[in-house]
């Protein structure tokens, strides 16, 4: 037998040695020989972008001072000019190679790594890596959309002049003569900003009332390339005339009736307001002869006006804008417009569920008490006086949440078993309106008798045989536990007197104990969980639960049978392989083989 493991040893050490890398000097083998396994771009690649980053990528760790503009260039012709830089990781280096400057349009490049290069033990790169790739065409940039749009009317005197682009536009190219707008033979001044590939042109006066104005983009525009535009893009609109804006519809109505009293009051106009116009003395809401204080808000040609506190019950107010309100271009209405309406009777909100409802028994120890109201309400009026749970003997502390018309009360700790609780509501609670309910609610419910937990099933099962080593052990409780409770102190394995150190997880009634190292061979374990761990409720189980188990003999290695069904030896650059990682059993020996290094158990030889 030891004659067959030198034969098999002394071939393998020929192949070897056959197939080994070209180096300056000799040196043990390492393993394969240096390849490229890619490139950025790929080769043939295609309409490579001009401010590309090129990289090789090679299966070993190299080394770096054997790589440089002579043992890797990029070339049309001519090499480029740029800098260099390394990135090791498992796999092996990468080089990255930044050009100077950006690359020629429509242009094929060669990139070579040569033999010259080597890995960090000294293995050269057998044959000279070539590879290519070209450069695409870029397209002109072209205007995609203007606002005003081309023929548009109407347009406010301020209006800032937009050009949405298919691409970004060098700003330097983007001048008083390059984007003009005109009044017939009159050029407008203004300033120019940019947005990506938006630009934007400010007029530094307003525009002038009832005009056609023309707007061109040249092609002296470009974009961060160079490429112009491949004609001129010229567009026009006109100003609208100087009529007086219009309120054309409000809310509340006129005469409208019922109105709810935290009710934001707007009116749409016919065009946008400048809101420096809107004051509280041009847009005014009186009850009788006294103001509404509040706020104002714009979006559009809406302006509303939030009042600072909800309005009156049974109460008629009139709102008026005045001709102190104009537009942007600095026309007023063309009179005062005045509308009226009413508020109704209050209807005090009610409290219309609860959870757990009036007389519920049973209640989990982690309940979270919750009212429905029948509108929306104060928050501000939801508090722990407002809004209290007493256990007979004192109030219990907790947190308000809110979902729409829903008041949820977290308790901030566990109710207690076999408790009535009494949850009231007072009269302190309102709606926005500041409508109160009528009466304080008040409801009972009873936390009862919660039975204890019971563990129903294990894995492994009690006086389960050959348990795998690596077992992830799982108790299966009737309901699930408070995860607080499973530690160290209520859970315990042990080999004999020997505790095994666990980690826990828990899903659902799931609760999983892992070993944190490989559990022994051929050893009967002892589990036990404590009565120490409790449910949600704070019950524990009525007694300890112990179960055995015993684990398999060993971890047997598979059958790896030949070297066909993992890889072989084969090429010209040392050992391949199919695969990165591969086991290769020779009579009960193993050869393991990770990534391109081959490791040998010379016990077996």
């Amino acid at each position: 037998m030891k004659t067959k493991n030198f034969l098999k040893f002394f071939t393998l050490a020929a192949v070897l040695l056959v197939f080994a890398c070209a180096k300056d000097e000799f040196v043990a083998v390492d393993g394969v020989c240096p390849l490229v396994l890619t490139t950025t771009p790929l080769d043939g690649a295609v309409d490579v972008p001009l401010n590309q980053v090129l990289s090789v990528t090679f299966n070993k760790a190299m080394n770096h001072s054997t790589i440089n503009a002579n043992s890797f260039t990029v070339s049309d012709g001519s090499p480029l000019i740029g800098t260099m830089t390394f990135e090791d990781t498992e796999i092996g280096t990468t080089v990255f190679f930044t050009p100077t400057t950006n690359l020629n349009l429509n242009t094929t490049y060669t990139g070579k790594v040569f033999t010259t290069v080597k890995d960090t033990s000294g293995n050269a790169l057998q044959v000279a890596y070539v590879w290519s790739f070209s450069t695409g065409s870029i397209l002109a940039p072209v205007v995609l959309s203007t606002d005003p749009d081309s023929g548009a009317t109407n347009v406010v005197l301020n209006k800032i002049i937009k050009a949405t682009f298919s691409q970004v536009i060098d700003p330097i190219t983007i001048t008083s003569e390059s984007f003009t707008l005109k009044n017939g033979n009159s050029l407008i001044a203004g300033d120019f900003t940019f947005d990506g590939a938006i630009v934007l042109f400010t007029p530094l006066a307003d525009l002038s009332s009832s005009t056609t104005y023309t707007a061109t983009i040249t092609t002296a525009v470009t974009n961060a390339e160079g490429v112009a535009l491949a004609n001129n893009y010229v567009w026009s609109f006109s100003t609208g005339s100087l009529l007086a804006p219009t309120v054309i519809s409000t809310d509340p109505i006129d005469e409208a009736v019922d109105v709810v009293l935290n009710k934001v009051i707007s009116a749409t106009f016919s065009e946008v307001m400048d809101p420096a116009t809107i004051t509280s003395s041009s847009f005014k809401v009186v009850n009788g002869t006294t103001a509404i204080s509040g706020t104002f808000s714009f979006v559009n040609a809406i302006v509303r006006f939030i009042p600072a506190n909800p309005l009156t019950a049974n109460t008629t107010y009139t709102a008026t804008i005045t001709t102190a309100a104009a537009n942007l271009a600095g026309v007023s209405l063309g009179g005062d417009f005045v509308w009226n309406f009413s508020t109704g009777s209050t209807v005090a909100p009610t409290v219309i569920l609860t959870d757990p409802i009036n007389e519920a028994i049973d209640v989990p120890l982690n309940k979270i008490i919750t009212a429905t109201f029948s509108e929306i309400m104060d928050p501000a009026t939801i508090t722990s006086t407002s809004f209290k749970v007493n256990n007979e003997s004192s109030n219990i502390n907790g947190n308000f949440t809110f979902n729409g018309a829903e008041v949820l009360f977290t308790p901030s700790n566990l109710l207690t078993l076999n408790t009535i609780y009494t949850a009231t509501i007072t009269t302190a609670v309102k709606n926005p309106a500041g409508v109160s309910i009528a009466n304080d609610y008040i409801w009972k419910f009873n936390t009862g008798v919660s039975l204890a937990p019971t563990v129903i099933s294990t894995d492994p099962e009690d006086n389960e045989t050959n348990v795998p080593l690596n077992k992830v052990i799982i108790a299966t409780f009737s309901e699930i536990m408070n995860p607080a409770t499973i530690n160290v102190t209520t859970f315990s394995l042990m080999n004999g007197a020997i505790n095994v150190p666990v980690s826990f997880g828990f899903n659902g009634v799931d609760v999983g104990f892992t070993p944190v190292s490989p559990l022994l061979a051929n050893i009967t374990y002892t589990a036990t969980i404590t009565t120490g761990a409790q449910n949600m409720a704070g019950v524990g189980l009525d007694l300890d639960y112990v179960w055995e188990f015993t684990t398999a003999n060993s971890i047997s290695l598979p059958d790896i049978g030949t070297l066909t069904e993992f890889g072989g030896f084969g090429g010209n650059a040392g050992l391949t392989n199919q695969g990165l990682n591969s086991v290769i059993n020779n009579g009960g020996c193993l050869v393991l083989k990770y990534g391109y290094r081959l490791k040998i158990d010379l016990r077996c030889f």
